[in-house]
């Protein structure tokens, strides 16, 4: 099992990350803890906007990953609504409200986005070891 700082790397490429990336706080750690995960090729981004536009590339190779991580700033949940009218039903979802970031009440640090980042790990393991 390969090993970069004591995380599973081999999940990478099977995973494919969207986010929102919205104008408020939350939306922006959304989009840093994506940008962060690719970075750290635990996954791949993916181009949320393209699925919503029904875009054939990003559909298929949506269609072709191991799992789709969705991550939303607030409860309007806008990238996970992208999903289910875009027909997938697979997506693991975390809101960060889930973990206590309030839209317009949350301060964007390096330390917020690695505590998400570790938290939506934790969600991809939990749901593919499940």
């Amino acid at each position: 099992m390969e090993q970069q700082r004591g995380r599973d790397t081999r999940i990478g490429p099977r995973i494919l990350v969207f986010s929102c990336s919205g104008a408020f706080d939350v939306g922006i750690l959304a989009d840093r803890v994506v940008r962060r995960l690719t970075t750290q090729r635990t996954a791949a981004m993916g181009c949320a906007v393209a699925i919503a536009a029904g875009n054939p590339a990003a559909l298929d190779k949506a269609r072709q990953a191991e799992a789709l991580l969705v991550l939303d700033g607030c409860d309007t949940s806008c990238v996970k609504t992208i999903f289910e009218k875009a027909g997938f039903a697979n997506v693991i979802h975390l809101n960060l409200e889930e973990l206590g970031f309030i839209k317009g009440k949350t301060l964007v640090t390096d330390s917020r986005v690695e505590l998400i980042a570790t938290a939506a790990l934790e969600r991809i393991q939990s749901v593919s070891h499940g």
